[in-house]
């Protein structure tokens, strides 16, 4: 994560924000309402869903624990990779 919030400052100067603000902002509002993201039927871990962080490329891939209240960040993919991450 580091790697890419690293590349994302130094290649994105003029963006709106950090990718590690952008990414706080998403963590947050997951937190809030852990179904808003999109289910994800591609992927082989059930449960998964995408959400895009809004002002870049990417989108984060996760799940959601409702027992332990936890939410567990599978992946975070860039949609110029084209399909999914494979994710187990």
């Amino acid at each position: 994560m580091r790697e890419l919030e690293n590349w994302w400052d130094a290649n994105r100067p003029t963006a709106r924000t950090t990718f590690k603000e952008a990414f706080s902002t998403l963590v947050g509002h997951i937190s809030r309402m852990p179904g808003i993201g999109r289910p994800c039927d591609d992927i082989q871990l059930p449960g998964v869903r995408r959400l895009l962080i809004e002002g870049t490329p990417y989108a984060v891939f996760y799940t959601v624990d409702h027992e332990a209240t936890e939410v567990f960040v599978a992946a975070v993919w860039s949609r110029a990779r084209g399909s999914s991450p494979r994710v187990r």
